[in-house]
């Protein structure tokens, strides 16, 4: 996993991972002619299941299928579905239920379970979408921590840790996320190569803020403006 991109809320979760597949499928061209691969997204948090058939236990039947309650069609607006038979085959790909809507991703640009995730064949997320809970919860989860870069070497330790809406961290929720944002930090030891990235639209000591919550020197941090 190359970044760790963690919400506050699920709500958020899901539109900017929908925002996020959008813009990552627009890089596919660039990848394709310089011979890399798609961008891999996936989720971890309450609706992400564990294998294929547990599925069946948390989504929502529809059709021939499941629906995926964290994404919907990009191309209509639609609800999409894991078909049952590319569950039985193991193939993870989401399909639009219009029949109007022939839209369909590919098994390289969503990681769907979380036993994918721990493939050893190296089909973890490039971006990982999780909320500050899951990341407090997980970091115990001796299964998970490596997917958070605990006890990984130093090439696959994410890169980059974004937390959006930085200014709901305040009060004492604020201070849980900031522990909880310690915690993984030292968990995972070598930080010399990780970049911070918080985004808020309404913070007016953004650095000083900000510094605060992922315990850095505030000299260190850099405020981006929009034009």
């Amino acid at each position: 996993t190359k970044a760790i991109a963690v919400y506050p809320r699920t709500e958020l979760l899901k539109d900017q991972f929908m925002e996020a597949y959008r813009l990552s499928r627009k890089l596919d061209g660039m990848l394709r002619k310089n011979g890399r691969r798609k961008l891999r997204l996936g989720t971890y948090f309450g609706d992400t299941p564990f294998d294929a058939r547990r599925v069946r236990d948390n989504w929502a039947k529809f059709g021939d299928g499941y629906v995926c309650p964290w994404f919907s069609c990009p191309t209509c607006g639609e609800k999409v579905i894991w078909k049952i038979a590319n569950q039985n085959k193991g193939v993870e790909k989401l399909s639009c239920t219009s029949d109007e809507c022939s839209f369909e991703t590919d098994d390289d640009e969503i990681v769907i379970t979380r036993t994918s995730m721990q493939d050893k064949n190296n089909n973890k997320p490039d971006i990982l979408f999780l909320t500050t809970e899951t990341l407090n919860k997980r970091l115990g989860d001796l299964w998970t921590r490596k997917l958070l870069g605990v006890g990984q070497p130093k090439a696959m330790k994410p890169r980059y840790l974004l937390l959006d809406e930085v200014h709901t961290y305040e009060g004492i929720s604020g201070a849980q996320n900031a522990l909880t944002l310690r915690r993984w930090r030292h968990a995972i030891g070598d930080v010399s190569q990780l970049h911070w990235v918080g985004l808020s639209a309404t913070l007016k000591n953004a650095e000083g803020f900000f510094s605060s919550i992922v315990n850095l020197d505030v000299s260190r941090a850099v405020n981006e403006k929009p034009n």
